[in-house]
C-alpha cells in the first residue's frame, strides 16, 4: 500500500517511516485541507484527475478509422486516504470526513495539482472501516470533472 506520509506533532513523533513537509503536497482540495490534521489523525493517500475528450468514431468499409472530436468530456477526481483511532478507539476523522461531504454535496469544487486547476462535483463516497492488522478508516471520494485549466489545443479535423 502506498501512503504519503504525514508528521503529527513532534518529528520524532512520526506515524510512518518518514515525515511529508506540507509544503511538498501535490495537490490540493480545499474542502480537505482542514481534514489533514492532528486532531483528526487523517491523511490523504492519493489524488488522481483522470482528463477525458468526447470524440466519435466512425469506420468505414476499407477499414479506414476517422473520428471528430467535440472537446472536453466529463473526467474524474478522486481522492483517497486514512483514518487513524486515537487513544480511545475512536475515529474523530471519520466525522469530519462524513461533514465535508455532505457540506460539498450539489457544489462545485476546485483541486489545484500540477499547476492547474480542476472543478467537479461530488459523484460518490466510500467510508470502510478495516480491522487487520490495526483498526483504521478507509475513505474515498469521487468527483466529476465539469472544467480544468488546461490549455487547449486546436482540434486534429479528421473528415470522411
Amino acid at each position: 500500500m502506498a501512503v504519503l506520509f504525514y508528521t503529527y506533532g513532534d518529528s520524532s513523533k512520526d506515524i510512518f517511516r518518514q515525515g511529508l513537509s506540507s509544503g511538498a503536497v501535490p495537490a490540493k482540495m480545499d474542502l480537505f485541507s482542514d481534514l489533514v490534521s492532528k486532531e483528526n489523525l487523517l491523511i490523504i493517500t492519493s489524488v488522481s484527475i483522470v482528463t477525458a475528450e468526447t470524440n466519435q468514431f466512425f469506420m468505414t468499409f476499407d477499414d479506414m478509422i476517422h473520428f471528430y472530436h467535440f472537446g472536453k468530456g466529463v473526467g474524474q477526481i478522486a481522492i483517497a486516504g486514512m483514518i487513524f483511532g486515537d487513544c480511545d478507539g475512536s475515529f474523530p476523522g471519520a466525522k469530519a470526513f462524513y461533514d465535508a461531504v455532505m457540506e460539498a454535496r450539489g457544489t462545485e469544487q476546485i483541486c489545484s495539482a500540477g499547476g492547474n486547476t480542476f472543478t467537479g462535483v461530488l459523484t460518490d463516497s466510500t467510508v470502510e472501516y478495516l480491522s487487520d492488522p490495526i483498526t483504521y478508516v478507509q475513505f474515498s471520494a469521487n468527483f466529476a470533472m465539469t472544467d480544468n485549466s488546461l490549455k487547449l489545443q486546436s482540434p486534429a479535423i479528421s473528415g470522411c
